[in-house]
């Protein structure tokens, strides 16, 4: 990992031996530590810069070290661009006081970073957001059944294509995911809660302010590097996250 102060040259934290992560494990306010009670100087801090093995070298016989599992159970090897020269950088200004302690968490969307480029090639074009996790707050909600198996939906499945869009503002009109600026701020997964018989929710370390939450049963459709035409949300409402859990219903 790089860090980069404000006023002074860029220095790296190293690991004793690279951390291998499933990112896709790490839902619903699940967590991974990446560095744990590291000392930096203080003051102001301009960026982040993660530095991934993730180089497509066409040999699947060796271990891989970065890599996308399917359905099927296949494995794939998963690159970044430019990854093995640049890293993942996050840009956000961070300051740091005088032996104060500070909870940083990144949030990698994976819904918004996967590529599929065909001939079983994905890449990982990271879409990431670094938040003080002591100014956050999570989005949590139940979804009416019969919103998942409607004549919209991608399917009648009611475990999959099915997820909540989270968009920054009041009364933002919801878009499909294509890399423009109006793009989601985070999307979580609606899966069924064995124990409450519920189809829940969970958009975990927002930053405390006003959002718009959009439903959408076709999420499978959507692709992060093209723009979806008539891409449907069923349902949008407005909601405040603070620093405590918001519970949001949505109904026909």
């Amino acid at each position: 990992v790089t860090v980069k102060p404000k006023d002074g040259s860029a220095f790296d934290i190293i690991f004793d031996a690279p951390l291998k992560i499933n990112l896709l494990a790490l839902q619903a306010g699940k967590t991974a530590i990446l560095l744990d009670n590291v000392r930096v100087p203080k003051g102001a801090y301009n960026w982040i810069r993660l530095h991934v093995n993730a180089v497509r070298d066409g040999n699947l016989d060796t271990d891989l070290d970065s890599y996308i599992v399917l359905d099927d159970g296949s494995e794939h090897e998963l690159s970044v661009p430019a990854g093995a020269q640049i890293g993942l950088q996050i840009i956000n200004n961070i300051d740091i006081g005088s032996n104060a302690d500070v909870n940083l968490l990144i949030d990698f969307d994976l819904r918004q970073s996967i590529v599929a480029l065909g001939n079983g090639d994905y890449v990982l074009s990271p879409v990431l957001r670094m938040v003080d996790m002591d100014k956050t707050g999570n989005l949590i909600g139940i979804i009416d059944a019969g919103l998942l198996t409607s004549n919209d939906c991608s399917d009648t499945d009611p475990l999959t294509g099915n997820a909540v869009y989270v968009f920054a503002g009041e009364n933002a009109t919801p878009d499909d995911i294509d890399g423009g600026n109006d793009d989601p701020v985070a999307t979580a997964n609606v899966v069924f809660n064995i124990e409450t018989g519920n189809y829940e929710y969970m958009v975990s370390y927002l930053e405390t302010g006003d959002y718009t939450m959009a439903f959408t049963c076709q999420a499978d459709l959507d692709q992060p590097d093209s723009n979806q035409q008539n891409f449907i949300f069923s349902t949008t409402e407005n909601v405040e996250v603070e620093k405590e859990e918001k519970m949001i219903s949505a109904s026909r």
